[in-house]
């Protein structure tokens, strides 16, 4: 019987071991793997273990998800200790790596468009799928959408013509966004690479192979793990689809668009929810203060 079945044999319910044989087979590719029983033993160390951590893929997960690899991994060295696999003196390193701890954040930095450009340049080197995600990240920061009305855009939405997004967002309220010339350029690219490929959904989902998964869409917490990935690989610090929103919003209010405009924009039903992102009286209070002399 193979290492990981006999790991697996520990958890009590199905849904527990379908969980554990998921995170298993995602550990196994972050160690460029087939699947966990191909792990050399006799070599694997403590630093493997922090290595894979480290890793953008993991590190951009939250802290309780970073955690329950950690302890995967943990278990399954154990197992590979009581099977002879593993030496006791490497097992008792691995047990003393400490879990992550969560940090709250009183205040997020707005993404600034340096910081837009960055990410979307890297995701147009990773093919097919980059070029979709970079679609992703112009839509988001350039017309303020909220991540589900993201992945429920459909390709009746789109006139590239008119630059426009028709937006069915929260309440089934719908409202029209126009688009710039440069997010045009990135949804036309999306556009061109999927083809009619029977969907109506816009963003589709693509398989590891290349291979467009044709009549579905995206799931709305696929497009936040992608976003905090992909934010992290490229600015290493983690970026999520409300703060592509808040920084579709600060623009618009830096460049004194009327705040009822943004409002509308956003597709918030009261303005009090869209003031919330307007700091702009704050900075100018904050500039007075650093005039001030102080001895």
């Amino acid at each position: 019987m193979k290492l990981s079945e006999i790991y697996l044999k520990h958890f009590a319910s199905n849904d527990s071991r379908i969980r554990v044989a998921y995170e298993l087979a995602n550990i196994a590719k972050l160690l460029g793997l087939s699947d966990v029983d191909k792990v050399d033993w006799e070599r694997f160390e403590r630093a493997d273990v922090i290595e894979l951590m480290a890793m953008p893929a993991v590190r951009c997960r939250k802290p309780a998800s970073q955690n329950f690899t950690l302890r995967i991994l943990k278990g399954l060295c154990t197992e590979a200790y009581l099977n002879g696999l593993l030496a006791e003196n490497r097992l008792e390193a691995i047990r003393n790596i400490r879990n992550v701890r969560g940090i709250r954040q009183t205040s997020r930095t707005v993404p600034t468009m340096n910081d837009v450009s960055a990410i979307i340049a890297d995701c147009e080197k990773d093919g097919m799928i980059g070029i979709r995600d970079a679609a992703i990240f112009a839509v988001a920061v350039g017309c303020g959408l909220r991540r589900t009305e993201i992945v429920n855009l459909r390709m009746r939405d789109i006139d590239f013509e008119k630059h426009e997004l028709r937006i069915i967002g929260k309440g089934n309220k719908e409202r029209i966004i126009f688009f710039s010339e440069s997010v045009s350029s990135k949804l036309d690219a999306w556009d061109k690479l999927r083809g009619n490929d029977g969907s109506a959904y816009f963003f589709v989902p693509v398989h590891a192979s290349g291979r467009l998964l044709t009549g579905r869409r995206m799931n709305d917490e696929t497009v936040y793990q992608m976003m905090r990935r992909r934010s992290m690989e490229a600015l290493n610090r983690i970026v999520s689809p409300h703060d592509m929103r808040r920084s579709f919003a600060s623009t618009l209010l830096d460049a004194n668009v009327d705040l009822n405009t943004v409002r509308i924009a956003l597709g918030h039903s009261d303005i009090r929810t869209t003031q919330i992102y307007d700091r702009r009286d704050e900075i100018e209070r904050l500039k007075r203060i650093s005039a001030i002399a102080v001895v």
